[in-house]
């Protein structure tokens, strides 16, 4: 039998291979929505669909929702950095939990056991968490930094893309010896 939690830390042994050990491993963090739908499906769920929803409408779609951990790293080939996806867990829904007799795990904490995985796949590393508002709770800070993992905020941009900026970034949050070391990663 093959499990997906042993192929993602291989694939993290992979990509962290990639970051030079003096720089912190910037890892985002974010949740997706897959439509998906029929009888022989498992865990499907009813969703909100935050591409077809606004402020004013809400939509839900049937489908899987994943909760992905990304590792940052920019190649020599590119100048913006590469989101490379090494971890996704399954959102099931409260419905589906119920149903059976299972502990609801929210995005928040599917999110907290994902950055716990990963902590402990790369031990000797600084790591630094970057999230959207989903997970810009107070619960998810103070365990992270518990686990040494250090979370940078991510500013909301009302057009939906912020390009990213290791400096911009970590010059308000991280202290001098990270900035440092991603100077040696991100030069100007």
């Amino acid at each position: 039998r093959w499990s997906s939690l042993h192929l993602a830390r291989v694939l993290t042994g992979l990509v962290v291979a990639l970051v030079p050990p003096e720089a912190p491993l910037l890892v985002a963090g974010d949740d997706t929505t897959e439509r998906r739908s029929g009888a022989n499906v498992y865990g499907v769920g009813c969703h909100r669909d935050p591409v077809r929803s606004s402020q004013t409408v809400l939509t839900y779609c049937f489908g899987h929702k994943w909760v992905v951990l990304a590792i940052l790293v920019k190649p020599a080939f590119s100048s913006r950095p590469w989101a490379l996806p090494v971890l996704c867990l399954l959102c099931r829904s409260k419905k589906e939990d119920e149903a059976r007799r299972r502990r609801h795990r929210t995005l928040e904490d599917l999110m907290l056991l994902g950055l716990w995985l990963f902590q402990r796949w790369v031990r000797r590393r600084e790591i630094l968490f970057v999230g959207d508002g989903a997970y810009g709770s107070v619960r998810l800070e103070n365990d992270a930094r518990r686990m040494g993992i250090h979370v940078v905020e991510l500013r909301a941009d009302p057009a939906g893309w912020m390009p990213w900026n290791y400096r911009t970034a970590l010059a308000k949050v991280a202290p001098s010896c990270y900035r440092t070391a991603l100077a040696k990663v991100a030069p100007s």
